[in-house]
């Protein structure tokens, strides 16, 4: 197995003693079960970014500050170091989702530390204290699809509370853990409080679960719990333990249809009119030749 050149400095200055084995290689990064701290841990290294994930990160950064605004200029101006800056804060928002929502006791694996681009982590295992997989290499009984449903919707709406979003919530980023579902890989986070499209983020983060769980219980897919919540969020009724029924009716739609309807009716009603007045102009002009003959 080929290490890494940015876990090297870690094994030779001893904040791991060794890489076990390659858990996955993806496109932002590659995560390595290694040994640290007398255990078990996950090294995510991170890779560096291309103009391409530059582009692709820039949907979900919208109201991201970074407290310091010359480095906020940079970002926006995308010179060299501005997107140094970029890459570090990429990375450095995930570390700092993992610990806000760690804190508060929402399953996501507790942030050990985070060095030269490599975040080490708590390894997330199976009731077998195997790697845990992601849920969509696992199959569910219908009980087993309810119950982690509910257990991730919970999470989802806690998460709303804390202000974090996921933005690509999926089965391909949530882990079977050994007490139940873990949410991993969050350096795309969304601002519900600031970002524009937040509710778009957060709707789709839920359909995806939702999606995932109702081919094993079917009655999950006519579920809105998006929805719910986030109506409880804009009003500033949601917790973490709002009570939910999963249903949920826009309002929106039947006073859309009510405006629909009064056009059609005002745009018909207009076409009649006209329609009487260019009839009686026509017999006006037939009277008129009917008395000039």
């Amino acid at each position: 197995m080929r290490i890494p050149a940015k876990l090297k400095p870690l094994l030779e200055e001893g904040y791991i003693s060794n890489v076990v084995q390659n858990l996955k290689s993806g496109k932002e990064a590659d995560v390595f079960l290694v040994e640290s701290r007398g255990g078990l841990c996950c090294a995510k290294v991170y890779k560096d970014h291309t103009a391409r994930s530059f582009r692709s990160h820039a949907s979900y950064e919208d109201g991201r500050k970074t407290g310091n605004s010359r480095r906020d200029r940079a970002m926006r101006k995308k010179s060299r170091y501005g997107r140094a800056v970029h890459e570090q804060e990429w990375h450095q928002a995930e570390v700092n989702a993992l610990s806000r929502l760690h804190a508060l006791g929402i399953s996501v694996p507790e942030a050990h530390f985070f060095l030269d681009g490599v975040l080490v982590m708590e390894a997330v295992l199976n009731k077998e204290e195997n790697v845990a997989l992601p849920l969509i290499r696992e199959e569910f009984t219908p009980q087993e699809a309810a119950l982690f449903h509910v257990r991730l919707i919970r999470e989802c709406a806690a998460m709303l509370c804390e202000g974090i979003i996921h933005g690509d919530l999926s089965p391909y980023n949530i882990l079977r853990g050994a007490e139940g579902p873990v949410i991993i890989d969050l350096p795309q986070w969304v601002d519900a409080a600031q970002h524009t499209r937040a509710r778009e983020f957060f709707l789709r983060d839920v359909h995806n679960v939702t999606s995932f769980f109702s081919t094993f219980h079917p009655p999950l897919s006519s579920c809105r719990y998006g929805e719910e919540m986030w109506e409880l969020y804009t009003r500033g009724e949601l917790s973490p333990r709002s009570p939910l029924t999963g249903e949920w009716k826009d309002d929106r739609t039947d006073i859309e249809m009510g405006d629909t309807l009064f056009l059609i009716r005002h745009a018909e009603a207009e076409e009649m009119e006209r329609r009487e007045r260019l009839a009686a102009r026509l017999e006006g002009r037939e009277d008129a030749g009917e008395y000039r003959n």
